[in-house]
């Protein structure tokens, strides 16, 4: 009862992104035009613990981690899935603004929040890896497929 009366605090005081009964809503001929070109798909599927303090944070390295690896991109979209009883906080998504803030400006982010029947806090990830560039370090392995 206590983390409902603290999640019922935090939704009132606007500190809540809801995000229960929203499908998806980033156009799938958008998505499908951006990665479109002749580049290298990656998708990694990256996890954290529900209710762990500085779950976002966890999922920032990761994703700190891969995108640095997959370098240099075009495109990034990064999906996260979240559980309905553990909703994203405005707090959280601060850290992934400024991930967005700090990829290079010819690198296009999208990204969506869907609240699911789950425990687990998750994120689907896809990049799109110039072909052109000199050298990649590998990523296979590590929840990523190769989807080009």
């Amino acid at each position: 009862m206590k983390k409902e009366m603290c999640l019922c605090e935090k939704i009132s005081r606007g500190d809540v992104l809801r995000a229960e009964n929203v499908l998806m809503c980033i156009d799938d001929e958008e998505v499908r035009e951006m990665f479109k070109e002749d580049g290298e798909l990656r998708v990694f599927i990256l996890s954290a613990e529900a209710d762990e303090e500085g779950r976002m944070k966890r999922l920032m390295e990761q994703l700190n981690g891969l995108a640095h690896e997959c370098m240099p991109l075009r495109h990034a979209y990064v999906c996260f899935l979240v559980p309905e009883t553990f909703p994203l906080l405005m707090s959280e998504l601060q850290t992934f603004c400024e991930w967005c803030q700090s990829v290079p400006n010819d690198v296009t982010v999208m990204w969506d929040v869907v609240a699911l029947h789950t425990f687990v806090f998750q994120a689907v990830v896809l990049f799109d890896r110039r072909r052109d560039a000199k050298y990649c370090v590998s990523t296979m392995g590590r929840n990523c497929k190769t989807l080009r």
